[in-house]
């Protein structure tokens, strides 16, 4: 078994997607292979079933579209590679965020507000920095 040369790095989160949207396309196409082997007239709620997978799948794709839509909207103004990301976090028993870049070599963030449900963008799962912490 050969070493890797690339090292221990950690995957990006968009690298993340793809690969586990490449891998639901796969099982996609296997379980459409299999249903296509079925008789759909002998099962009619499979026939529904499939229906239903279709009308999913255009959602999907308008989910994609609607997230480029929102990188582009949030596109940072200072880098011009990366998008500023909601940031959640508590202050005295509030939940506040600010939006950073999620582009490390770029610093760029907003101030501080009180979050609410209508705040729109592209929110982080894990906070990055502390906000009273200054970076080095």
């Amino acid at each position: 078994m050969s070493r890797s040369t690339r090292g221990e790095k950690e995957y990006t989160r968009f690298q993340q997607m793809q690969h586990e949207n490449s891998r639901l396309k796969r099982e996609i196409s296997k379980l459409r292979k299999q249903l296509a082997r079925l008789d759909l007239d002998r099962h009619s709620y499979v026939k529904d079933i499939v229906d239903e997978h279709f009308a999913n799948e255009d959602q999907e794709e308008t989910t994609g579209k609607m997230l480029e839509r929102l990188k582009d909207e949030w596109k940072c103004h200072e880098c011009a590679d990366g998008y500023l990301e909601i940031i959640l976090y508590s202050k005295m028993g509030q939940p506040w965020y600010f939006r950073k870049c999620n582009n490390l070599n770029c610093r760029h963030r907003t101030k501080s507000q009180v979050y609410s449900e209508n705040v729109e963008g592209i929110k982080s799962e894990i906070p990055k920095i502390d906000p009273r912490k200054p970076r080095r």
